[in-house]
């Protein structure tokens, strides 16, 4: 089974997805506005080698009351290689975006981890893989140890401890910037969006899934309605399967949730003199601390911990280079070979077209990092 966004319209499928908000922080008056975004879309994906059309025994549903997060919103910086395959290396790999900008000679868009640092004029598109691998026993443990990722992040095997396959689930966001540009673009400012959840570095962006699911209904929709020569199933249109039963868009959309009440006396939306709930910006590179909703006093700023730096492993070469970019702090060391992998300065990375000395040095400073280099 494999289902586009279309399952709001879906009965007996009133599971509950949540991710982190993004909003603008003014660079004047330090006010918070939420971003606009295109809504949450959700995928249902046959994923992973357990899959029956990858030769596996099948996938599962998810049983009543399970729940899953993907990612960490303490966190703060990219600890580990790309590929070096760990799971706490894959739950990093599960979350990237694309800084969708047009396709001109000074305004090619560019994948990211973390928060990209240019303009992202057509969007930025945020995703999310959620864990595939189940242990078969537990709804929820802490940090999600009851599940986790493919081999692949979306695709592959799962590990011993987790044989269970469940549905691959897929997160997608894409914030509409646009409205903000000619705020912080013009004048030059660094770029001025955060989560919701204190996170000005874009490493602690999440999801959440709680199962509404009725389990006899998403099991046989799994074993039934993924026939690839049924390009209606295959395409992933619900009403091609006959599991599930399908409304109108007007009769989704006025299913609401009873009894929400916002607390936060300013609102939601902004301009807020802080983000709601106790959230002080926390920029790294240690994970964040989190303040529980209703926490009085709330405090101005987080802790802040120092940078840390990685050792040379292996011969560095010096070569003689002009400093040619004018930063507003720090001493310029020189031009150095890093040909090693990873590379010595690994803890965060940011590809794109338009990178300077001078803001390569400001975005690295704002993350806590005492040291940053360019290359090529």
């Amino acid at each position: 089974m494999h289902i586009q966004p279309t399952f709001p319209n879906i009965l007996l499928a009133a599971s509950t997805f949540g991710a982190a908000n993004a909003f603008f922080k003014d660079p004047l008056n330090g006010t918070f506005t939420k971003v606009p975004n295109g809504g949450l879309l959700v995928y249902y994906e046959n994923r992973g080698d357990g899959d029956t059309s990858n030769g596996g025994k099948g996938l599962t549903a998810f049983p009543p009351g399970f729940r899953m997060i993907s990612g960490n919103a303490a966190k703060r910086a990219q600890i580990y290689p790309i590929g070096e395959g760990s799971q706490g290396e894959l739950a990093e790999r599960a979350i990237i975006g694309s800084c969708l900008r047009y396709n001109t000679a000074d305004s090619v868009g560019y994948n990211y981890y973390g928060f990209p640092t240019t303009d992202c004029e057509a969007g930025l598109n945020a995703r999310l893989q959620m864990p595939t691998c189940w242990d078969g026993v537990n709804l929820w443990l802490p940090g999600s140890a009851h599940v986790s990722y493919l081999s692949g992040v979306d695709n592959g095997v799962c590990d011993e401890a987790h044989p269970v396959y469940l549905m691959h689930l897929f997160y997608e966001i894409t914030w509409d910037l646009s409205s903000f540009r000619d705020r912080w673009v013009p004048q030059g400012y660094s770029w001025p969006f955060v989560y919701s959840n204190s996170d000005p570095t874009g490493f602690g962006w999440h999801g959440d899934f709680y199962n509404g699911w009725d389990q006899t209904v998403l099991q046989n929709a799994i074993n039934n309605c993924n026939d690839p020569n049924n390009p209606d199933q295959a395409g992933g249109l619900a009403s091609a399967c006959p599991y599930l039963t399908v409304v109108d868009a007007t009769t989704a959309g006025a299913c609401k949730i009873k009894n929400v009440e916002v607390t936060q006396s300013q609102g939601i939306v902004g301009p807020l003199a802080t983000l709601p709930g106790c959230n002080p910006l926390q920029y790294g590179p240690c994970n964040a601390t989190l303040y529980p909703f209703g926490t009085s006093p709330c405090p101005a700023t987080g802790p802040t911990c120092s940078g840390t730096t990685t050792s040379v492993v292996g011969t560095t070469t010096t070569t003689s280079a002009t400093n040619t970019g004018t930063a507003t702090s720090g001493t310029y060391l020189g031009c150095y070979v890093d040909a090693g992998t990873p590379r010595t300065l690994a803890g965060y990375t940011v590809t794109n077209e338009v990178m300077t000395n001078p803001l390569c040095v400001q975005t690295c400073a704002n993350l806590g990092y005492l040291y940053a280099g360019t290359g090529d």
